[in-house]
């Protein structure tokens, strides 16, 4: 049982190091001198924050709680890198950005070494017709 919680925190701690990546980039695009330390502080800051405030808000209505929450998102990020709105909102899209090319570049790495990733959509839909080969 110890071993288990040992073995979940340490892939949990290198999740953490890994998806803020793309934060520590972006602000170093926008912003100079910024650590991976405040980097990794933003992204899990930011990820709390925007969890409780769509949780809060999803009940009235699902498309505000997402606008919300990224709008949380920029407010640690305004907060952490102690910059304006603009710069905030800059590091959030650029972010999001070298997330998606990071995401398509280990796709594309991981396909030429003949390993397969589940398609988002699997199983397929039961009236999908599939390909016979």
């Amino acid at each position: 049982m110890l071993l288990e919680l040992m073995v979940l925190l340490v892939i949990l701690l290198v999740i953490w190091v890994v998806v803020s990546l793309p934060v520590f980039l972006a602000s170093r695009v926008v912003e100079e001198g910024t650590s991976y330390t405040k980097a990794m502080l933003a992204t899990l800051s930011g990820i709390v924050a925007s969890y409780v405030v769509m949780k809060l808000l999803e009940p009235m209505s699902p498309e505000i709680s997402q606008v919300a929450g990224f709008l949380a998102t920029i407010v640690i990020y305004k907060a952490i890198f102690e910059t304006g709105w603009a710069k905030a909102f800059a590091i959030a899209v650029i972010a999001i950005v070298v997330e998606i090319l990071l995401v398509m570049f280990l796709m594309l790495l991981l396909s030429l070494l003949g390993i397969a990733i589940p398609s988002a959509l699997w199983p397929p839909h039961p009236r999908a017709k599939m390909l016979p080969f």
